[in-house]
């Protein structure tokens, strides 16, 4: 497999277009394989044609078979540190590198992990009268994980994933409710819903890894957890396995508090 920034730097006579998408691409390759066409011509200033042109010129049928090429060459370790100039990093070079990483940001978030927040929530998972999950796209998956790990130790929620039953929820909900949003960015997408819940007199609790949310003052608190997708290598980790370790963290603390009481 060829290595898909070599191509990029191997182009001849380029472009005006072609060098500003060369230097946006060669700069921020993980971000770029979370972008979709018009968002990337935006990033670079240059427009849906002339990317796909570039893509085009160095051997791609278009912009998906790139980015998808260029996901499974950060993905499969070839361009991490641990590469030998003649030969690629084996599996055991590739299984450290990711669970070296992963490690480290557990560390930070054991270091990091805001203790009165996490036990006023841990308070009002046990308190509340009814308690609503919201997650969207990704986060949906922590928002499920989440009620199905407090399912198991008796205390009922619903995890909301669609943001029209978001929506509605926003307008059932009151006083003595608990509203838990995952939201890696703080995606402006909740605002309305959770400033309608927090109105209502709801406990909204905003778990991100964005420390300066755009939600802050549409929500009760927020616990803000190391982003490991943004760690600064070329690694593209996924965020997903942070949320889940705090998700253990809320369950085993409100074991503890149910019992106690």
């Amino acid at each position: 497999m060829e290595n898909p920034l070599e191509l990029i730097k191997s182009i001849q006579k380029p472009t005006k277009s072609d060098s500003l998408i060369s230097e946006y691409i060669l700069e921020n390759p993980v971000e770029v394989v979370r972008q979709n066409l018009s968002s990337l011509a935006k990033s670079t200033k240059t427009s849906n044609t002339a990317i796909m042109r570039f893509c085009q010129k160095i051997g791609y049928q278009g912009f998906s078979e790139f980015k998808y090429d260029l996901s499974r060459y950060i993905l499969s370790g070839e361009s991490s540190s641990t590469q030998n100039s003649e030969n690629p990093a084996d599996i055991s070079d590739r299984i450290g590198h990711i669970t070296d990483k992963y490690v480290q940001y557990l560390n930070r978030l054991n270091a990091e992990l805001d203790i009165d927040e996490t036990k006023a929530l841990v308070k009002s998972i046990c308190t509340s009268k009814r308690i609503v999950i919201l997650g969207f796209n990704r986060t949906g998956l922590s928002a499920k994980q989440l009620s199905l790990r407090l399912g198991k130790i008796g205390i009922s929620s619903q995890s909301i994933v669609d943001y029209p039953v978001m929506v509605d929820y926003s307008n059932i909900l009151s006083k003595d409710d608990l509203v838990v949003v995952f939201s890696i960015s703080a995606a402006s997408m909740y605002k309305d819903v959770c400033k309608q819940m927090k109105q209502s007199g709801c406990n909204v609790v905003l778990i991100t890894m964005t420390p300066q949310s755009n939600l802050k003052n549409n929500v009760t608190s927020t616990i803000v957890l190391p982003r490991i997708s943004r760690s600064g290598d070329i690694s593209f980790l996924d965020d997903q396995a942070i949320f889940f370790v705090l998700i253990e963290i809320l369950v085993g603390e409100t074991a503890v508090y149910l019992r106690k009481s």
